[in-house]
């Protein structure tokens, strides 16, 4: 993938303002979709989250807000689903991937991918009740 604007430097990353753009068209059912997500190891263990009703394990994170960058967006998906705090420079870049998006005809997801290499506190599922987890 190869984004480019004033705001980062770095082609591979998601821009905040092409976020912010495609989050209405989103919103709207067209358009792509950009997410974030980590892979968290502890104990020779992967955290995988599922959300409800859906059939498959995925790394935790999840959907750009408008204005935040991917890490900014981990870090956020983190705390809301697992309780854990964790810091921007504690993301390592594994990898931007694309794909046809499994539950949204016509639109594609892109997704950045980090190592989450340090956290503060216990992984437990948030009381959000929407994802079920294994592997902590």
């Amino acid at each position: 993938l190869r984004f480019s604007c004033t705001c980062t430097s770095d082609s591979k990353l998601f821009c905040k303002h092409l976020v912010a753009t495609a989050v209405d068209a989103q919103r709207e059912g067209r358009g792509d979709i950009y997410k974030a997500a980590g892979i968290i190891l502890k104990d020779r263990k992967m955290l995988v989250e599922r959300s409800v009703g859906k059939p498959a394990f995925i790394a935790p994170g999840g959907r750009l807000e408008p204005g935040e960058t991917a890490k900014q967006a981990l870090v956020r998906e983190l705390k809301e689903e697992f309780s854990i705090s964790v810091a921007q420079q504690d993301l390592e870049r594994f990898g931007s991937f694309s794909a046809a998006a499994a539950n949204h005809p016509n639109q594609q997801v892109h997704m950045q991918v980090f190592v989450v290499k340090k956290w503060r506190g216990d992984i437990k599922l948030a009381p959000c009740g929407f994802v079920d987890a294994l592997g902590n």
